[in-house]
């Protein structure tokens, strides 16, 4: 077994992570316009656009902005603009349903 001590975690023999109950959020190697670190699952919100909320999420290749507006998914590569964290999928999934209908 390897262990993670710092979240009382460690990969089992089937080579699947366990843990107790803590996520853990891939970083971007990026920080929002306030210098806050961009990880997978943060919400954020283009500045210039004050645009619906985008989930950073990893696709292949690289971290993208995606967001939901009506029926249509739009991906952006992360870096593309200013943005601001303004919360994540696991703690404020309720900023989601804000503007989603503009």
């Amino acid at each position: 077994m390897q262990f993670a001590t710092q979240l009382n975690a460690y990969v089992n023999t089937d080579n699947e992570f366990q843990g107790d109950g803590e996520v853990l959020m891939q970083y971007t190697g990026i920080q929002d316009e306030n210098g806050v670190d961009i990880y997978e699952g943060d919400i954020v919100i283009p500045v210039k656009f004050n645009d619906i909320p985008n989930v950073i999420t990893y696709v292949s290749h690289g971290f993208y902005r995606v967001k939901k507006h009506g029926e249509r998914v739009y991906c952006n590569m992360l870096g593309s603009c200013n943005i601001k964290v303004i919360g994540n999928i696991f703690e404020n999934a309720d900023l989601l349903n804000i503007n989603q209908n503009q």
